[in-house]
């Protein structure tokens, strides 16, 4: 075991100058980091911080305001072979808030003087130790990420979490190649998981399309890796002049872009959901009830942060009347320009 394993909460005394942060896992688990970084910034603003993330989501964090670098990884790669790297780098503190045993050996290997984390998977490596009662505390996930650094941070998060996509240099020619008309109202639709227990049948949303291309003032655009088991549904609206599939056609910085712009998105409990509250963008949030995972109080809107409606019920039993009611709901209360 680590001689320097801290056992006390005394209050942080060190000045960090270089930062590690570890999380080379799913797109929502990354992005409930963002209120961590931007305290870890706040606090030492003037520390290099470097993102190790999956290769997927790198793009989105290019014009991040306060991550310096980014190292794109493959999620299921050992980091044995970018050790020799990182240790040549000096870093003072890492990070790591998706417990892993090899990433908790490698800080250590990296002689890395203040190691962060949750203790499981070989936590006694870590020198920064938080109990792991995530999935039986029902905190949110933001909270439980930002608990992780604590004895390093005086202040609290401010609240902010700026993901800077909108500062993208190449951004209204790539928004425009959304296909989004002017002067409509743009609800993105997201209907897919890689967790097919998350999925909502696809008769759920084809009145609720019908219903909102009624209105001449909405367009409806759906989004999602590939189009899987909603492709039939999808198809009966091909033509229809404010209705947009761009499943299979987006890259990870046009979805932010579009979901950005967008006047409401609907989404199952999956990556893209998060990627749209953390830009404030109203929300529509599905939960399947017993589906592994799917809890809104730890997984939905980080309370009071963007406008939002969730719906819950099981797999085959949501209502469309209640989707497209909260979707109307949405519009109304947060009416933005278009």
């Amino acid at each position: 075991m680590p001689t320097d394993t801290v056992r006390t909460a005394a209050p942080f005394q060190r000045t960090l100058n270089r930062i590690l942060l570890v999380r080379p896992d799913r797109l929502g688990d990354l992005l409930m980091n963002l209120p961590l970084i931007h305290r870890l910034k706040t606090h030492y603003p003037h520390a290099s911080l470097t993102l190790v993330c999956a290769r997927a989501w790198a793009p989105l964090f290019h014009n991040h305001l306060d991550v310096n670098r980014v190292i794109p990884i493959d999620p299921d790669s050992k980091p044995g072979p970018l050790i020799r790297q990182l240790a040549r780098e000096k870093f003072d503190c890492a990070v790591i808030t998706a417990p892993s045993k090899e990433w908790h050996l490698a800080a250590f290997r990296m002689g890395i003087r203040v190691r962060v984390g949750f203790d499981r998977k070989w936590g006694f490596l870590l020198t920064h130790r938080t109990p792991d009662r995530k999935a039986e505390s029902g905190r949110h996930e933001v909270d439980s990420n930002l608990e992780t650094v604590d004895r390093l941070c005086t202040a609290p998060w401010n609240g902010r979490m700026d993901l800077g996509i909108d500062m993208h240099p190449r951004r209204a020619e790539l928004t425009e190649s959304l296909g989004l008309i002017p002067g409509k109202r743009h609800i993105v639709f997201h209907l897919t998981s890689s967790n097919a227990q998350k999925e909502i049948p696809s008769s759920a949303f084809a009145s609720v399309f019908a219903k909102l291309l009624e209105k001449p003032r909405h367009q409806v655009i759906v989004v999602g890796a590939d189009a899987g088991p909603y492709a039939p549904m999808l198809k009966v609206f091909e033509g229809e002049t404010c209705f947009t599939d761009l499943t299979g056609r987006t890259d990870i910085t046009k979805l932010a872009l579009l979901l950005k712009e967008a006047h409401c998105v609907v989404s199952t409990d999956s990556g893209p959901f998060h990627l749209a509250w953390v830009q404030k963008t109203p929300t529509v949030a599905l939960f399947v009830e017993g589906a592994p995972g799917s809890r809104p109080e730890r997984w939905g809107v980080y309370p009071g942060y963007a406008p939002n409606r969730t719906l819950r019920a099981r797999q085959q039993e949501f209502d469309p009347a209640a989707i497209l009611a909260a979707v109307l709901n949405i519009l109304e209360e947060v009416p933005r320009e278009y």
